[in-house]
């Protein structure tokens, strides 16, 4: 029987590649609303990993159980780095996805320099309360127009490095073995089965 792992997210699209990232484990991931948190956690870190700590401390002191928690972002060099850490929150309201890729476009218009990357940074805070961070990057660069039904978030509007369709339209157990999490998810397995 897997251990209940409870992930501080409430976002489908995460929760889910989280679930198929860790399949072969011997955890079974649930989301916040399954576990029956409501709460809003809020992001004043000014870092992925503080932001990740903050939502896996809240959740692990509300438990005293072993929580996951995972905060990543698309950083795009023609902007400085945005939306970076603001990214789920870019054009405003939380979680709009199509907001904050519009938002992107538009603020990408006329720019030559399309490179950017997802990075994703991830808090797992053991059965002690002690945090251990593990990361993962994906790099490539922004369409001009969204392209692609899969994924969520960003990835009608990002071509991986190696890649000429958009992460949206990769089939979507191709994208979760590539992406940013998959391999912060791939460094964390290897901590807890050496």
């Amino acid at each position: 029987m897997k251990e209940q792992l409870i992930l501080a997210s409430r976002n489908k699209g995460k929760i889910k590649e989280i679930e198929f990232l860790l399949k072969d484990s011997p955890y079974e991931v649930i989301g916040m609303d399954a576990a029956g948190f409501s709460d809003d956690i809020e992001e004043t870190g000014t870092t992925l990993a503080e932001n990740a700590e903050l939502k896996a401390r809240y959740l692990h002191h509300k438990t005293g159980k072993a929580v996951l928690a995972e905060d990543s972002g698309l950083f795009i060099d023609a902007l400085g780095g945005a939306p970076g850490i603001w990214s789920a929150r870019y054009a405003g309201n939380h979680g709009n996805d199509l907001a904050n890729l519009e938002l992107v476009l538009q603020n990408m218009q006329g720019q030559n320099n399309r490179t950017a990357h997802f990075a994703a940074c991830l808090c797992f805070i053991d059965h002690e309360g002690i945090a251990h961070f593990f990361t993962g990057s994906l790099h490539g660069v922004i369409t001009h127009e969204p392209i692609g039904q899969n994924g969520f978030g960003y990835d009608p509007i990002f071509i991986p490095d190696g890649y000429e369709v958009t992460n949206a339209q990769l089939d979507p157990a191709v994208k979760n073995s590539m992406s940013h999490r998959a391999e912060a998810i791939g460094k964390w397995l290897g901590f807890i089965q050496p």
